[in-house]
């Protein structure tokens, strides 16, 4: 079961962790905005729908987000104008419009989404898990659709959701697959080997239509560039 910081009820300067399906927007608030970047340049007016859905973002969890989110905006583009795919925590933190949340833990999303609804981000988008037979029954109850899974992690899976929405171009930020820890809490990930282990499987199938910003995924699948970007 996922953990989610919040502020604790008697000490307001100390944080405490609870489980996330404990989290109630109307008791709790949320301990820090772990460093979310402000949504885009001042001057923009964010689409409320993709203008380039021949590229997706798939926005994962690692501590490296906001970092791969600037580079993607080097390129001279924003989120917002792509098909936005969320991945786990990704879909509470960023502040822009969601098109797409994917996930294996489709237990934990009414607390997700309970959480970015409390920092007044917007709806609207489409939930997805696994149709694994083992494990929770009933995903349709938390989620719109349902798509075999890819294993390897949520991440494999977000960019699995990318293919079934048949995307040319598949932007991975966040995404590096290594022991770098997440964005929005303390540690790192010591499992992240047996998760890689789907992935070179999955490598013929990616090559070219998939890149990354960091990481091992970036050694792997290569870095985007602006030829990549505009097809």
């Amino acid at each position: 079961m996922g953990m989610v910081q919040v502020r604790h009820p008697t000490d307001p300067n100390r944080p405490m962790m609870i489980e996330m399906e404990h989290y109630d927007p109307d008791k709790h608030e949320l301990w820090a905005d772990h460093s979310v970047p402000t949504l885009v340049r001042p001057d923009y007016d964010p689409p409320s729908a993709p203008v380039r859905d021949d590229i997706a973002i798939v926005m994962g969890g690692a501590s490296c987000l906001w970092d791969d989110i600037a580079e993607f905006r080097a390129f001279g583009l924003e989120p917002d104008e792509c098909v936005v795919i969320a991945v786990n925590d990704a879909g509470i933190y960023w502040p822009g419009r969601v098109d797409h949340w994917a996930t294996y833990h489709p237990e934990e999303l009414p607390a997700r989404e309970a959480m970015r609804a409390a920092r007044g981000y917007g709806g609207g988008y489409i939930r997805w898990t696994h149709t694994f037979p083992h494990g929770l029954k009933k995903r349709e109850l938390y989620c719109d659709r349902l798509l075999d899974g890819w294993g390897g992690s949520s991440g494999l899976f977000g960019i699995g959701v990318a293919f079934e929405l048949n995307i040319p171009r598949i932007a991975c930020c966040g995404i590096p697959m290594d022991s770098g820890g997440w964005f929005n809490r303390d540690g790192t990930w010591g499992v992240f080997e047996r998760y890689r282990r789907k992935w070179p499987a999955r490598l013929d199938k990616m090559r070219g239509r998939v890149k990354s910003f960091s990481g091992w995924t970036a050694d792997m699948l290569g870095v985007p560039t602006e030829e990549w970007f505009d097809g």
